[in-house]
């Protein structure tokens, strides 16, 4: 078993003998709810702030983030970004 984001570096003779499955991702808007529910809330805590309704980011900003800084399939990233965002606050 193995992984790969592009198929095209995967040599022929191995690709004929692979049984390739694709998995999907999140959607835009999944990474957005998963963003507002859980992501912003843990990292608010995380960076040691109270009052999760004091602190925000603007849609526009999560919007931007998620198309140009977090394009992979999961949330890895955006919760790294968001956890980078909210530590800052102090």
């Amino acid at each position: 078993m193995c992984t790969a984001n592009n198929l095209s570096n995967i040599p022929q003779p191995l690709y004929d003998r692979m049984d390739v499955i694709e998995v999907s991702g999140y959607t835009f808007n999944e990474k957005k709810y998963i963003f507002e529910n859980y992501l912003k809330p843990k990292a608010i805590a995380n960076a040691g702030l109270t009052d999760n309704n004091h602190y925000t980011i603007t849609e526009k900003c999560v919007d931007k983030l998620i198309n140009n800084y977090c394009r992979e399939a999961g949330v890895r990233s955006l919760q790294r970004y968001i956890n980078r965002i909210f530590s800052k606050v102090l």
